[in-house]
């Protein structure tokens, strides 16, 4: 996904030879407004705002050397440099707010679209929102049963199986 949208808006701005500096561009811009992607979801998970600003605050702060995972360090250029995992990140948190918000509300397709989207940026981003979504059937909730749970979930990987498709039919196909 990162790589064919930095082409795809390399081409729109008709230097196609500078998709490298694009994909630069958008990977800045995805870490710039990361924070404000953890507040948003920080409040569709029902925090408070002042709560929601803390957790975005303290994203750029953590900080965890030589492990590949989330942190900006992972990120930077003077770091590993894993601008697909970035997305991943980008679209990570959302998925998990979203298909929280699905599994009690039933609105399930934001949020199978937000794990296509989590899925197709980073494949492992994607699988560990599945697996945390997965989890959601667990956690007791008195307002909605679990089948009902069950069957929302079920929603939101229909969606999510539907919009990642064309990725994930031949990628299973051509297993060897």
């Amino acid at each position: 996904l990162s790589h064919l949208t930095a082409a795809a808006v390399a081409q729109g701005l008709g230097t196609p030879a500078d998709a490298d500096r694009v994909y630069a561009s958008l990977n800045c811009l995805l870490m710039a407004f990361l924070p404000l992607v953890i507040f948003l979801s920080a409040r569709r998970l029902g925090m408070t705002a002042w709560a929601s600003s803390f957790a975005a605050m303290l994203y750029p702060l953590l900080y965890a050397p030589g492990h590949f995972g989330i942190g900006w360090e992972s990120f930077v250029w003077r770091g590993h440099g894993l601008g697909a995992q970035l997305w991943g990140t980008f679209f990570l948190f959302p998925a998990l707010a979203w298909g929280y918000h699905a599994v009690r509300s039933g609105r399930f397709y934001a949020a199978g679209v937000l794990l296509a989207l989590c899925t197709l940026a980073h494949f492992l981003c994607g699988y560990l929102a599945s697996l945390s979504l997965g989890l959601l059937l667990l956690l007791p909730n008195a307002r909605v049963k679990w089948p009902q749970r069950l069957g929302r979930l079920a929603s939101v990987a229909a969606v999510t199986v539907v919009c990642t498709a064309y990725f994930v039919i031949p990628f299973l196909l051509n297993m060897e």
